[in-house]
């Protein structure tokens, strides 16, 4: 008899056991995500897609402007020849075109969590500005 037989006792699991303690560990991971909505993972991967969209949405706007030789009047307008469809930002808002921009051609930015335009630049706006 092994070492392990006397303090545990026999692990004779069956598959249907080990699908369901992984069930119950996947309840428990689910709950603390939804405990902590706000954590700092969910915020890094929000920034993380607001960031991509902002690439996409600002290389289908040079692409239209080459075309075209002028910037949208609205974003509406890069769909569908510039993009397939116009995303949403992590917090279900629209993302703002603004032409000229603060130091380029024009910008594009997510009013952030709290769905509010910032133009103190104090607020929580995430735009293409980030990397002027």
């Amino acid at each position: 008899m092994k070492l392990s037989d006397k303090v545990f006792g026999p692990l004779d699991l069956r598959v249907i056991d080990v699908v369901v303690i992984a069930a119950i560990v996947g309840l428990f991971a689910g709950i603390r995500t939804i405990d902590n909505p706000g954590g700092e993972q969910n915020h890094k991967a929000r920034l993380g897609v607001t960031l991509g969209d902002l690439r996409s949405i600002s290389n289908a706007t040079n692409s239209y402007h080459l075309r075209f030789e002028s910037y949208p009047d609205s974003l509406s307008e890069l769909v569908p020849d510039f993009l397939e469809s116009l995303p949403q930002d992590p917090w279900g808002q629209p993302y703002v075109f603004i032409e000229p921009g603060k130091c380029r051609a024009f910008d594009v930015y997510s009013r952030g969590p709290d769905g509010k335009v910032n133009a103190d630049d104090v607020g929580d706006d995430i735009g293409t500005w980030e990397s002027c």
